[in-house]
């Protein structure tokens, strides 16, 4: 079902083309030079790769989230994502497929939020069979974890869709944040759930972190740092940037650790941009040829690099609260 997405021209000059962040202002720019790497569609003949599935969602997120940030809305390589998120969503049999399966509904609800959000799309009648999906399908009776939950919960709200999913408060007791836990113990899994829980706790930082007790709030705050330190030893810069938004999030910045974590994170940077991934290897990379080093990098490079926008355009630096 593979097609190539053309993007049209610009639809207005002199938009911004830098976010005042190297990290960030990096990032975009590799991002945006790789964007026909997130092409979900798949050539004929050929099946869809659910990781491709995966990546193009993920852009469509940083879109939408670095979007609302007001200095942030009329990017240039923002906008021309978005250009490239509607003209793949645009093509009918991808998207009748998100919307034909429970599984995928998350994601058409997503993009359809991106899109609407951003003036590419307003559709009633689009909006109207999306509610009767909500209704009519188990996508709010499947069982799931916790944190998924969450991110069901979270797309829907934004989407303006009725739901009859739990609270906000009820969802959160059911997540690993109500729990004490040893570190030592701690898994990466567990580092990317308690990120994931209070990305969606806080609508990636749009609002106070809601449905926690101010106890489980200053014990994920000492949680997060605590894991900041371990991830930044074992430099795993997809989870150094993951917990430096949590910590961003939570309103705990002050840190040794979340400076060293920030400064880290810029440090790894590479000079096209990319923020190389835990299983990237340099030596790999050079053994190959151009084309399949850049599909290797993109790979191992493309969430961590998805990460450090969305650190380099929302974290602040810690000199602003140096005498905090």
């Amino acid at each position: 079902m593979r097609e190539d997405i053309l993007l049209e021209a610009p639809r207005r000059l002199r938009r911004r083309t830098r976010s005042e962040d190297p990290l960030a202002d990096g990032a975009l720019q590799w991002l945006g030079s790789n964007l026909g790497r997130f092409n979900p569609l798949g050539s004929a003949g050929e099946r869809e790769d659910a990781e491709k599935h995966k990546a193009f969602i993920e852009l469509a997120l940083l879109v939408w989230r670095l979007r609302r940030e007001p200095r942030m809305a009329a990017h240039a390589q923002l906008e021309r994502m978005l250009d490239y998120i509607a003209a793949v969503f645009a093509v009918d049999p991808f998207r009748e497929r998100l919307m034909r399966l429970d599984d995928l509904f998350v994601a058409y609800a997503l993009l359809y939020t991106v899109l609407h959000e951003g003036g590419r799309t307003d559709d009633p009648w689009e909006h109207r069979r999306m509610q009767r999906f909500v209704d009519c399908s188990t996508v709010q009776v499947s069982e799931r974890s916790a944190h998924r939950v969450l991110e069901v919960r979270q797309v829907l709200d934004a989407a303006g869709l009725r739901h009859r999913l739990p609270s906000l408060r009820a969802l959160a007791a059911r997540t690993i944040l109500v729990q004490p836990m040893t570190l030592v113990r701690a898994t990466e899994h567990d580092a990317y759930s308690i990120t994931h829980d209070v990305f969606y706790l806080s609508d990636w930082g749009c609002s106070s972190v809601r449905g926690l007790s101010e106890t489980a709030v200053r014990r994920t705050r000492r949680t997060i740092d605590d894991l900041l330190g371990m991830y930044v030893f074992a430099r795993h810069w997809d989870l150094v940037g993951e917990l430096l938004l949590a910590a961003h999030f939570l309103g705990d910045t002050p840190s040794d650790f979340y400076r060293c974590g920030w400064q880290a994170l810029r440090d790894a940077q590479f000079p096209d941009g990319a923020v190389p991934g835990p299983g990237y290897d340099a030596a790999e990379a050079d053994a190959k040829d151009e084309e399949e080093r850049r599909d290797y990098a993109f790979k191992e490079c493309y969430h961590p690099t998805l990460v450090g926008a969305l650190v380099g355009a929302l974290c602040p630096p810690p000199s602003s609260h140096a005498d905090a």
